[in-house]
């Protein structure tokens, strides 16, 4: 029979690295946590090989006497707290006593530490969690410490380290973590001697917030402002037209202490409820202020959990000042317009003299408007001071009028309900090379059933007979599925046949974002793109995919980059793939509620014809479904 026994404390903090250790990152995040416990507000990360060869944090805190830096390396030897009722206000970010220990287990540890009272530093290195050794050394104050060969004597756990690109992404989301939760912070990552990361440290939220996710997201945020019973909310939150496809960049803190709160989610995305699509989601930067005593972050070892006194409160705080947020802000002013590069040019310069203005829209009236499959209606934001210029432009490009199917009254301006034929007049060049007709007329597909567009509902809705089949058709999300297949095709036969553009596109990137884009660059290469590294974190885009032809590229490869969360597993890794393609297809594809020739639909039906399995879009939603003869006789009881 076994006996009990007291395990030897080298195993027991190799257990407890199983809690907090996981990867390269966990050990950065609390080195990290324990330079601004100590004080800090110059702070350096430097990682190899994504953190498994070395992890050196140095920061210019209150560093550690020769006694304190031995007594660290105990299991719950802390500075933090010292009774348990300090653990009912917890105001550091560490407290468990627990960190030190365990990462002196699984690597070879040194640190270098020196208080501003001492005349000389403390050096220590212990190898395995084996006794330290220590010895006085020159340094400066602070403490730097270097965490070298993570998991050397436990291969196993080694083994399931991800690609060093994979651990080093995680640790910069640990650095810009910190880096958002304490702008009076100036930290600095470097990963391989090249710098990923620098913030100023000059406690303005806004210049952290630029540091870590560029310039084009923090020029469009709404400041937040707002307190409720007690809970006081402060940060910036995106503009409706800035919501993202996934919920990456939203990001809380409660007393300067990263959280995953589903209670804030939730909260941020009510607020936005009715002003962004469903499947878009809000950006954030929040900090909440409570008082210590209402929140218990004692959950889990990451501390990234808590638990609120008031879940109720914690949601109104977040809900009420985002909504006040939205309602104070100045909405930029946004029209639909036809997305011509000439126009673009004079809707973003400052006034100029009306007649000139005038002369050169109607020089550029006289071009052929070139062909944006989903440009027709894009919303974008124009200076106060072009207002003039865009009036001028929308009176010389509206479209021209519907034809009714009959004299019937005009619908409700409550129900904005449309139903027309398409006019001969073109709003755009078409896709085929068939001229527009005057009528809409059978179109024999070869080997493929004939068909004729007969008209079009709420500038959404396709109505085609094929033979004695009325097929109603969601042109959106038919057209995206269209794109999506032969994205996908590209893939599967390796074609890599591209639109090389005129000009590079420059993109910039997130240093998050440039590392994921390092991790799939050859899907990307696979897909169709030419991308070129282009200064830090920027992209030089040289070619894309033909079916993307005219697509926004800068927000596209941003978004498809939020898509691919990097995995270990190369099944995951394909979904996520399909997933970008997505995301792909969704951006290129015409929009439902916008008027497009007749031309463009009859290509579009054209293609479902060829290929009627296409009855979902890539995101399960229908493409299209059939009337048949014998529905309407049924409905008119025939």
């Amino acid at each position: 029979m076994p006996t009990v026994q007291l395990l030897d404390p080298q195993v027991s903090n190799l257990i407890a690295a199983g809690e907090v250790v996981e990867r390269p990152a966990s050990v950065l995040k609390e080195l990290l946590e324990n330079a601004i416990d100590a004080g800090a507000d110059t702070v350096t990360a430097e990682i190899q090989n994504g953190g498994a060869l070395l992890i050196r944090v140095t920061d210019n805190g209150c560093g550690m006497t020769e006694q304190d830096v031995q007594t660290a390396l105990l299991r719950h030897a802390t500075s933090k707290i010292s009774r348990a009722s300090d653990l009912d206000a917890i105001a550091t970010l560490g407290f468990r006593g627990e960190a030190l220990a365990a990462i002196s287990s699984v690597s070879k540890l040194q640190i270098l530490t020196r208080t501003a009272q001492d005349e000389f530093g403390v050096n220590l290195t212990c190898d395995g969690g084996e006794a330290p050794h220590t010895e006085r050394t020159g340094c400066p104050v602070g403490t730097s410490v270097m965490v070298r060969e993570l998991f050397f004597n436990t291969p196993a756990r080694r083994k399931f380290l991800k690609k060093d690109s994979t651990e080093a992404a995680a640790c910069l989301t640990v650095c810009e973590r910190l880096a958002l939760a304490n702008p009076s912070l100036s930290l600095r990552l470097i990963q391989d001697g090249r710098t990923r990361l620098h913030t100023p440290g000059d406690g303005q939220l806004l210049n952290a917030v630029y540091a870590v996710f560029g310039r084009d997201f923090a020029s469009s945020l709404y400041p937040v402002e707002g307190e409720h019973r007690g809970i006081k909310i402060s940060g910036f939150v995106s503009t409706p037209t800035g919501a993202r496809s996934t919920r990456s960049h939203q990001c809380f803190f409660v007393n300067g202490r990263y959280i995953r709160s589903r209670t804030f989610m939730f909260a941020l995305e009510e607020a936005f409820k009715g002003i962004i699509p469903g499947d878009r989601y809000p950006a954030c930067v929040l900090h909440a202020s409570i008082d210590l005593a209402s929140v218990d972050v004692n959950v889990h070892p990451t501390k990234t959990e808590l638990r609120f006194a008031d879940e109720r409160s914690a949601f109104d705080s977040v809900y009420y000042a985002v909504r006040s947020a939205l309602s104070a802000s100045a909405k930029p002013a946004s029209f639909a317009l036809d997305t011509r590069r000439e126009a673009l040019k004079i809707l973003q310069t400052p006034a100029q003299d009306p007649k000139a203005v005038q002369q050169h829209l109607e020089e550029i009236k006289k071009k052929p408007a070139p062909y944006r499959p989903g440009g027709y209606g894009e919303s974008f934001s124009v200076k106060q001071s072009a207002q003039p210029a865009v009036a001028a432009y929308m009176a010389s490009y509206a479209p021209p009028p519907a034809r009714p199917v009959y004299n019937a009254p005009a619908p409700s301006s409550k129900t904005a309900e449309r139903l027309h034929v398409f006019d001969s007049t073109p709003i755009a060049e078409p896709i085929p090379a068939a001229a527009p007709t005057a009528e809409p007329t059978p179109c024999e597909v070869p080997k493929e059933r004939p068909f004729t567009v007969l008209g079009e509902a709420f500038s959404t809705y396709v109505f085609a007979q094929v033979e004695e089949e009325i097929w109603v058709i969601d042109k959106h999300a038919a057209h995206e599925r269209i794109i999506y297949e032969r994205l996908l095709a590209r893939r599967r036969t390796e074609k890599t046949a591209s639109q090389v553009l005129l000009q590079p596109v420059p993109v910039r990137l997130t240093a998050a974002q440039y590392a994921v884009y390092e991790d799939f660059a050859s899907f990307f290469a696979e897909s169709g793109f030419e991308c070129d590294a282009f200064g830090q974190d920027t992209l030089a885009v040289r070619s894309i995919p033909e079916e993307l032809t005219g697509t926004d590229i800068g927000s596209l490869i941003p978004e498809m980059l939020e898509q691919l969360t990097v995995r270990q597993s190369q099944a995951v890794r394909e979904s996520l793939t399909e997933r970008a393609l997505f995301t792909a297809a969704c951006k290129a594809a015409i929009k439902g509620g916008h008027v497009y020739t007749s031309c463009h639909l009859q290509e579009l039906v054209k293609e479902l014809c060829k290929n009627p399995a296409l009855q979902q879009c890539p995101h399960g939603r229908p493409t299209y479904f059939v009337l048949t003869k014998r529905d309407f006789e049924k409905q008119f009881k025939r």
